[in-house]
């Protein structure tokens, strides 16, 4: 007699997701664009007046908010360069230049 193979344990078999057919997924598809379709004629457009008026509120808004950003900015560079003239400061262009007329001590 031969001695008894071990049996492999027995895997559960893996259930397969029903995927949908290639006709199945085209009558989805048909459908999205039947409902967009009826979606996009339910719209209400502007009309071309109220179109003109709220593009010029907001090219208004906008350069209201451009100029309030500017003056605060110009603000801030006039108080920082203010408090830097209390200590000048010499470029660093000069600085490079006596440092190599002094040569490396």
């Amino acid at each position: 007699m031969e001695p008894a193979q071990p049996q492999p344990p027995n895997k559960p078999e893996k259930k397969k997701v029903d995927e949908p057919g290639f006709g199945e997924q085209f009558a989805e598809f048909t459908q999205f664009l039947k409902d967009t379709w009826i979606e996009f004629r339910r719209i209400s457009w502007p009309t071309r007046q109220q179109v003109i008026k709220e593009t010029w509120s907001v090219l208004v808004l906008v350069t209201m908010l451009t100029v309030a950003v500017l003056a605060f900015d110009f603000g801030i560079a006039r108080v920082v360069s203010s408090r830097s003239t209390s200590s000048p400061r010499r470029p660093v262009v000069e600085l490079a230049a006596a440092k190599h007329k002094l040569g490396d001590r």
